[in-house]
Formats: C-alpha cells, sequence, structure tokens
C-alpha cells in the first residue's frame, strides 16, 4: 500500500510548473488509486504512467523519481516493477477466461518473463495445473514459464548447426580432365607508341565542350588554361 511520506520536501514552485485545473484534478484521481493499495495494480501502473508521462509531479519536484520516493516513499525500481507488472496485467485481464481470477502482483513479474503473446496462456495454464481448493502460488506460475521458456531455447537450438542435425551433403566423383593437345604458343605482340585514335560523336563532344565552357565561364583564355585539349576538341567540331 502507497503511503505518504514523512520524510516529503516541497520543491520551490515555479511559474513553469504550475499545474493547470484539469492536470490538478488528473493528479488527485492518480494519487487516490495509487493510495488504494496493491490489489488494484493495472489501476495504480495507469496512474503513475499518467503521473510520469504529463509530468504532473512538476508542481513539487523536479523529476518523477525524486517524487516518488518524497510521495510514496518507493525507489524508481519498485516503481518501474509495477509499471510493468500493470502492463502484464492489462493483457492477460483482457483474455482471461470465464471463472478464471486476476493474477497477483507476484504472479505478474513471473509472467513478465514470456513473450506478450503467451503471457495470458500461460496464466490459465498455471490455474489449470492447481489443484482444486489451493490458490495458484507465484511458484505455480514459475513452473509454467520455465517450461516455455525451456521449449523456447530448445527450438532455438534446432536452427542452429550442430553434428546432430547436419546433413552431408555427398561429394561427386572427380572427373579427370583429358590433357590438352599441344598448342603452338602465340608470339606476344609487340608493342607500340602508337594509340589507336577514336571518334566520338559530334553531339558528345559538343555537350564536352558545353560544360568546358560552362564550368571555366566566359573568358576563352581561362578556358584554354583550365583544358589545353579545349583547343582540339574545338577544332573537331569546327
Amino acid at each position: 500500500m502507497f503511503k505518504e511520506s514523512v520524510t516529503e520536501v516541497q520543491a520551490e514552485v515555479m511559474d513553469d510548473n504550475v499545474l493547470t485545473v484539469e492536470e490538478e484534478r488528473k493528479l488527485e484521481e492518480c494519487e487516490a488509486v495509487l493510495a488504494k493499495g496493491i490489489d488494484t495494480i493495472a489501476e495504480m501502473a495507469e496512474a503513475l504512467k499518467q503521473i510520469k508521462e504529463r509530468k504532473l509531479y512538476r508542481r513539487t519536484h523536479s523529476n518523477f523519481k525524486d517524487y516518488c520516493k518524497a510521495k510514496w516513499d518507493k525507489s524508481a525500481v519498485r516503481i518501474y516493477q509495477i509499471i510493468n507488472s500493470g502492463e502484464v496485467a492489462k493483457r492477460v485481464n483482457n483474455c482471461l477466461q470465464s471463472g478464471v481470477k486476476s493474477p497477483k502482483e507476484a504472479h505478474l513479474r513471473e509472467l513478465g518473463r514470456l513473450p506478450e503473446e503467451q503471457q495470458a496462456q500461460a496464466w490459465d495454464e498455471a490455474v489449470k495445473n492447481t489443484p482444486e481448493g489451493e490458490k495458484t502460488t507465484a511458484k505455480d506460475v514459475k513452473a509454467v514459464v520455465d517450461s516455455k521458456l525451456a521449449n523456447v531455447v530448445k527450438d532455438a537450438k534446432t536452427d542452429v548447426a550442430t553434428p546432430e542435425n547436419i546433413v552431408e551433403t555427398p561429394v561427386a566423383e572427380e572427373k579427370t580432365i583429358p590433357p590438352l593437345a599441344d598448342v603452338p604458343a602465340e608470339e606476344p605482340t609487340p608493342k607500340t607508341d602508337e594509340t589507336d585514335s577514336v571518334t566520338l560523336p559530334r553531339e558528345v563532344v559538343k555537350f564536352l565542350l558545353e560544360n568546358m565552357i560552362e564550368t571555366a565561364g566566359d573568358d576563352f583564355t581561362k578556358l584554354m588554361e583550365t583544358y589545353p585539349e579545349a583547343s582540339e576538341v574545338i577544332m573537331s567540331i569546327a
């Protein structure tokens, strides 16, 4: 159960931290839910989320952590534990079958170890496995959760190559390549300093020249200095 701490210290009120009328009303509602105790874990988690996300604590404290410690004497770890358990509670409660009771926080912490889509099913299995007339304990839930997690690990291992699941592929017989007939070696082509001339299409040359001029500007002298080969290009399209 949440109780206001006697060590609460009021922070200095600043203009930017003044709550609106609607925020004041919302804060009162949230704190009333928190004061009810641990039996309303989903509602408590939602109340804490509202205070945190809307910064309803800012009238008295600079951050959510200090607010929880001063107002409720709860550490940040404990607060986030409640918020996470509340999220699990909402998912499980939405899938509860008729006659199945809602899980307590100790149950929820165990269920929270599973992927979201398996949490409601795990709770249902734990309840069904409980002998008639007895209460489902956190230990009962843990057994179901551990079993499901073990299956997840087992399935993951089957996707990994191991000596047991590797199927050897038969190696094809090596074919003998017949020897090649003797072929006279080709005489090396003598190297020459001459290079084959390549004639560019007129449109390509024009495009290159236009880009040269655009780069160098209107100054023809600058064009010649920047592109010494420009005179040859100009002559080629003259």
